[in-house]
């Protein structure tokens, strides 16, 4: 789209972005897993505003991420090896299944730092922008401050596209 078809939206407008607001102030705070928990449920609100018919949180989670990571990743389908299960996955799945869940349903600290048995850990070191799969240590590992990053980008965008196809004008795939 040419900067001349660029609307303007105020995604302050989106009833669910208080939730990217919020995320966004508490990891200024230094409440960074406080942010991911609001930014896991701003995914999963948004997934449901876009597709309410699906009743699988899972798939429509997963569904929602899958067009719209790779403007954040730089890639469009790749799969990443998950050690502890010995299976490939896809990025959506694996926050989903490996940092959504445990966070949101079992108060989990994926912490790198603090030893668990958990497939998936979080790196928050400064600057750590990776995705890693560490089988000596039977995991994969994510940088926080990444997966935060791309998940805030990602919220952003949906909230954006909403107001926009919510006043009736058609944009293109923001991809």
């Amino acid at each position: 789209m040419s900067d001349e078809n660029q609307i303007a939206v105020n995604i302050r407008d989106h009833e669910l972005s208080w939730l990217l607001t919020d995320a966004m102030e508490l990891y200024l705070l230094g409440r960074k897993y406080s942010s991911l928990l609001l930014l896991l449920c701003a995914v999963d609100a948004l997934a449901k505003a876009v597709n309410p018919s699906n009743e699988n949180v899972g798939k429509r989670f997963r569904a929602f991420l899958k067009d719209r990571l790779p403007k954040y990743t730089g890639v469009q389908n790749y799969y990443i090896k998950v050690p502890k299960r010995d299976e490939l996955f896809r990025l959506e799945y694996i926050l989903y299944k490996y940092l959504r869940n445990p966070l949101v349903h079992e108060g989990a600290h994926l912490d790198i730092t603090i030893p668990a048995s958990f497939a998936v850990f979080l790196d928050w070191a400064s600057g750590a922008r990776y995705v890693k799969v560490d089988n000596a240590k039977n995991r994969v590992v994510l940088g926080a401050d990444w997966v935060v990053e791309i998940l805030g980008g990602v919220i952003n965008d949906a909230l954006a596209e909403a107001l926009i196809n919510r006043n009736g004008v058609s944009i293109a795939n923001p991809n």
